[in-house]
């Protein structure tokens, strides 16, 4: 039995959903309360693609989406430390135990590639703990026992981890040959790092399109791909699958073998500047960081392939990022 104060049809397609993630099917605590709230709104979301269409339910995921990386942090599982009697809200938290556990959800159909085994996933675990309780664990389990698949990391990052990936893409073309180069960070310090598979739609100079799909294992990743004609634009997730922000696609040239070749983000920059170096034979080179009238105000020696530039004393405005072996110079401009 459910008490509502309306009958919209997003109210209406959640509650629905109860029956079966809530009711059929109840959380084992509070702290994986995803399990209810997380797959009815996601119940929510498939009443709009299966009734009114695809278009109404990636406008709903994306809502989901946006929703949740409205704040850089928060995890959909609740740490028990947080869950009080004057703390509620946090249990039942509009973005994070709702949308963004739908948003989980969306993306783990997305990893499985196959919409059959994604429903079986769903059913099997409807008839596995049927008139009894699960945690997020227990679907997790469920979700690879019917896949073959492994989602510790997936769970790791997207349910007990925080925040979300952002990308900063740069590609060019040699022969045929379409490269990209993402550097991925995190809105949360917390989760450093979110490996996915990601969908890429690749318009080319004739006028047609494909989409292709890279997974992402690192903070910087070096895909190749041939294709046959000149790319000219990239679309990130055009479908809206995962929970992404992009800060930047531009074209390169074809530099990534050069010793001082860095990649950098996010960009804009908050307060940390990530710094990945893409050669790692080359075991020392000077860092510098110049303001937009060349006055330097940071130099270092870095040994390591990567390092993290703390930016957070410094003025709002345009910054020049500089890596060097002494033979060769590798610039970039960075915003905070």
């Amino acid at each position: 039995m459910t008490t509502i104060g309306g009958f919209g049809f997003g109210l209406v397609s959640h509650e629905l959903g109860h029956m079966w993630f809530g009711d059929h099917v109840t959380c084992a605590t509070w702290s994986d309360i995803w399990i209810n709230e997380g797959f009815a709104t996601y119940s929510n979301g498939l009443a709009e693609e299966y009734l009114h269409g695809w278009g109404a339910g990636k406008a709903f995921y994306e809502s989901c989406q946006n929703s949740a990386m409205s704040q850089p942090g928060g995890s959909t599982y609740i740490p028990e430390e947080e869950i009080r009697e004057d703390n509620v809200w946090r249990i039942f938290s509009g973005r994070l135990s709702y949308r963004k556990g739908a948003a989980i959800l969306h993306t783990l159909r997305h990893e499985i590639q196959d919409d059959s085994l994604f429903f079986a996933v769903m059913k099997t675990f409807q008839m596995q703990f049927a008139d009894s309780t699960a945690t997020g664990d227990d679907f997790r389990q469920v979700a690879e026992e019917v896949t073959g698949m492994d989602f510790e990391q997936f769970f790791a990052q997207w349910y007990y981890g925080e925040g979300y990936p952002i990308f900063n893409y740069e590609y060019y073309m040699v022969d045929g040959n379409f490269h990209l180069t993402a550097t991925q960070t995190s809105s949360a310090s917390s989760t450093p790092l979110f490996q996915l598979l990601m969908d890429y739609k690749l318009f080319f100079e004739d006028g047609t399109d494909t989409v292709v799909q890279f997974f992402h294992t690192d903070n910087i990743n070096t895909f190749e791909l041939f294709v046959g004609k000149e790319v000219t634009n990239v679309v990130v997730d055009p479908e809206s699958w995962t929970m992404e922000q992009v800060s930047n696609i531009s074209v390169t040239l074809q530099e990534t073998e050069w010793p001082v070749y860095f990649s950098a983000g996010p960009n804009p920059v908050k307060d940390h500047l990530n710094i990945y170096l893409m050669n790692p034979a080359v075991k020392e080179r000077i860092l510098s960081v110049y303001d937009i009238s060349g006055r330097m105000l940071l130099e270092k020696t870095i040994h390591e392939n990567s390092e993290v530039v703390d930016m957070s004393s410094f003025q709002k405005g345009v910054y020049l990022i500089s890596v060097s072996d002494h033979k060769q110079e590798f610039i970039r401009k960075v915003i905070r």
